[in-house]
């Protein structure tokens, strides 16, 4: 058993439907809180790409339709 790490008053078991949380509402007021950026995990801040030049663009043309099934795969399991 363990102590819930949101309200910290109660015990819970392994395999309880919440664990680590004691309760769903336990649950969801720390999922909140990494939402409103409560918490915070250490190391450096990391850039993130922003939505303009940074996202490589990809435009199929004819030769990239196909069947959407890899070559070699009916023959690996047997479906020819």
């Amino acid at each position: 058993m363990v102590s819930c790490p949101s309200c910290r008053q109660k015990k819970v078991e392994r395999g309880s439907p919440a664990f680590p949380f004691c309760s769903k509402e336990c649950r969801d007021r720390d999922l909140a809180g990494w939402a409103e950026e409560r918490y915070k995990i250490a190391g450096e801040r990391v850039r993130l790409a922003s939505t303009e030049g940074d996202t490589p663009h990809f435009e199929p043309d004819d030769s990239d339709l196909g069947t959407g099934i890899p070559d070699g795969i009916d023959e690996e399991f047997g479906l020819d």
